[in-house]
């Protein structure tokens, strides 16, 4: 048929069962009248696989054709196409129109045993019913059984693509952690550098003397600075020992960190109440963080004056608060990576983080609070 691309192995069994029929007819009368009955169905037979339909009716129709002719045309052969077009059927078609291609079989052949004339017997009743339906059945079977494995094959290449979109969004993950990190890291050392460089340039356009304890700051910082960056890479190193990772700075060093921002004239005041506890290494280097961050935006965007840090332990918590003056003029609404890693920390232990501005009273406030584990041993913070 045009346009049809019929695998060649669909074609051996068609084939096999027109030369049957052919072969039957061979030094009789009837064979012209086989041969017009023969080369329609087996090529509606070969088409089958797409218009399993087609067969079927094809198959039928030569059938009762045969037997009612009268001209001695072998009805075996073509008894067999219809047992080959009930697998096909079964085999490639829908299986919503199954159903009513049964019902329309189950009908012919019911005519056929109400034909005028007929001394119909149980056996011809149930046998042609078995010889259809039997071979229905199994092909309809093959059909699920292949719907069932193309199913699972589909079912497995979508837990594929789940993994890996699992693993590339964890990935990405991973990387704005280690971006917002090192954004906190470096904009504290950075801007600790650039401050003490700026005194020290207008110290000397002044006139006046540069001291080596000035530059020897300015050294710690960037040593620093360098020393946290190493730190955060080392999780992206090779796991084999030639790149130890150094610990981060947690908590507990708050004092260090709080005695840095003062060195640049930054002047910030220490308020600690309840008592403090040992903490969690993840949510002490975050606590960490956090203040380092507000700390840095308070130096860089803030009004001088003093910046005012509480630390609040409590039973169901820790709480802090960093308030600065705002710049005149500035805008409410802005928010940076910093704000934004502040809040994503706080939200990583199940605590809440409020960026709150009063631009009448001049105050840019953050607070956070964090639920903590309960204290296994007292210690300074």
């Amino acid at each position: 048929m045009t346009g049809v691309r019929v695998p060649h192995g669909r074609l051996v069994a068609p084939a096999l069962l027109g030369a049957w029929a052919v072969g039957a007819a061979i030094g009789t009368a009837s064979l012209p009248g086989t041969l017009l009955l023969d080369l329609p169905v087996v090529t509606a037979l070969a088409a089958a696989p797409r218009w399993p339909l087609t067969g079927l009716v094809a198959a039928f129709a030569a059938l009762f054709l045969a037997g009612s002719v009268g001209e001695g045309i072998a009805e075996d052969p073509f008894l067999a196409m219809v047992v080959y077009a009930c697998y096909v059927f079964g085999r490639h078609a829908a299986l919503v129109r199954q159903p009513w291609a049964a019902a329309g079989v189950l009908l012919l052949l019911s005519l056929n045993l109400l034909e005028p004339g007929r001394d119909a017997t149980t056996a011809d009743a149930v046998f042609p019913v078995l010889l259809t339906a039997a071979p229905w059945l199994l092909g309809a079977s093959v059909q699920l059984a292949h719907r069932r494995e193309r199913e699972a094959v589909r079912y497995a290449g979508d837990l594929d693509a789940a993994r890996a979109e699992e693993v590339r969004r964890a990935a990405l993950e991973e990387r704005l952690r280690i971006a917002r990190d090192l954004h906190d890291v470096v904009a504290h050392d950075i801007t600790a550098i650039s401050l003490q460089a700026q005194v020290m340039r207008r110290t000397a356009e002044a006139g006046g003397v540069v001291r080596a304890d000035d530059l020897r700051s300015i050294e710690g910082a960037a040593q620093q600075a360098m020393n946290d960056v190493r730190s955060l890479l080392g999780v992206l190193r090779p796991a084999d020992g030639s790149a130890p990772v150094i610990p981060g700075e947690g908590f507990e060093q708050l004092h260090h960190l709080l005695d840095g921002c003062r060195r640049l004239g930054q002047q910030v005041d220490l308020t600690v109440h309840g008592q403090p506890h040992r903490l969690p290494p993840a949510l002490s280097q975050a606590l960490f963080r956090i203040v380092q961050e507000a700390l840095t935006n308070a130096r860089r965007h803030g009004a001088s004056g003093r910046t005012r840090l509480d630390v609040g332990w409590a039973d169901e918590g820790l709480s802090l608060e960093i308030r600065n003056a705002m710049l005149p003029g500035a805008e409410e609404g802005v928010r940076g990576h910093g704000i934004t890693g502040i809040e994503e920390r706080a939200h990583m232990f199940g605590g809440t983080a409020s960026v709150t501005a009063d631009p009448r009273e001049g105050v840019w406030c953050v607070g956070v609070h964090l639920p903590v584990p309960r204290p296994v041993r007292a210690v300074s913070p």
